[in-house]
C-alpha cells in the first residue's frame, strides 16, 4: 500500500505527498521549495533577533551595575553625590533666580528654548555637592565621559568657603582613580569664560595648565549668527 493510500485509508496520520514539478531539483524553485527556504530564513532571523536581544539585555545589565558602582564621594565638609532630575531642575532653577546663566553656558537661551537646557544626558557623569553639617545642596558638577570635559557651579550664597576647591579635589581624585565609574582616567578638561577669573584661579589653584585660548561661535536655526563665546581650555595632567 502507497504512503497515500494509507493515509486515505486512516492508517497513517501524516499529510499526503505531493510531488514537486516535474523539472524541480533539491533547492529547486518550486512553491514547496521555495516556502521551504522562506521557513527557514524565517526561523534563521527569529534565533539572530532573540540573540541580539539577549545581547542587549546583557549590556544594559551592565550599564546599570556600572552605575551603581558609583559611589558617594565624601570630603572634610562636604559629600557629593549622584544627582537626580529634581537636583538638576533645582540647580537650573537657580541658575535663572541668580541671573547667573549666561554666565555659566556663555550664552542666554530666549525663553522657549530653557527647556532645551534642562535636559541630563546618559552619557554626562552629574554630581549634587552637598554639605555634610546642614544637608544642604551648595552646588553640582559633571563630567562628559567621552572626553572628559568638567563642568562645575557653586551656589551664590555658598561661595568664597573653598567649598568648590574642596569638591573638585575630592572629584578629580574619584574619577582619575576609577572610584568613580569603575574605569580610570588619565587627565580632566575643563573650558572656562575668558573673563571667569574666579573659576580661571580655582582651576590654575588646583594643578589645571593652561592650553589654548578658542572662541565658539552660536548660530540659530536658520545659520544667523547669534554670539561669540571666548573661553580659556584647562588640562589636568597626568
Amino acid at each position: 500500500m502507497s504512503l497515500n493510500k494509507a493515509i486515505e485509508h486512516g492508517k497513517e496520520k501524516r499529510n499526503p505527498v505531493v510531488s514537486p514539478d516535474s523539472w524541480c531539483r533539491n533547492n529547486g524553485g518550486c512553491f514547496r521549495c521555495l516556502s521551504n527556504r522562506i521557513h527557514g530564513t524565517r526561523k534563521r532571523e527569529l534565533i539572530a533577533e532573540e540573540k541580539l536581544k539577549e545581547a542587549e539585555a546583557e549590556m544594559n545589565c551592565k550599564e546599570k551595575c556600572a552605575r551603581k558602582k558609583r559611589k558617594t564621594i565624601y570630603t572634610e565638609r562636604l559629600l557629593l553625590r549622584e544627582m537626580t532630575g529634581d537636583d538638576f531642575a533645582d540647580y537650573f532653577n537657580h541658575l535663572i533666580e541668580a541671573d547667573e546663566v549666561l554666565f555659566q553656558y556663555g550664552m542666554e537661551p530666549p525663553e522657549e528654548q530653557l527647556e532645551e537646557f534642562v535636559i541630563m544626558f546618559p552619557e554626562v557623569l552629574y554630581y549634587s555637592i552637598v554639605e555634610k553639617v546642614s544637608g544642604k545642596t551648595v552646588g553640582y558638577m559633571e563630567i562628559f565621559e567621552e572626553n572628559d570635559n568638567l563642568g562645575f557651579y557653586i551656589f551664590k550664597e555658598f561661595r568664597r568657603m573653598g567649598y568648590c576647591s574642596e569638591a573638585l579635589a575630592g572629584f578629580a581624585r574619584a574619577y582619575l582613580s576609577g572610584e568613580m565609574t569603575g574605569r580610570a582616567h588619565k587627565t580632566i578638561v575643563a573650558e572656562t569664560l575668558y573673563q571667569n577669573t574666579a573659576s580661571i584661579k580655582l582651576l590654575e589653584k588646583a594643578g589645571f595648565r593652561r592650553e589654548e585660548v578658542g572662541c565658539r561661535f552660536s548660530f540659530s536655526e536658520e545659520g544667523d549668527f547669534l554670539n561669540q563665546i571666548n573661553l580659556i581650555r584647562y588640562v589636568l595632567p597626568e
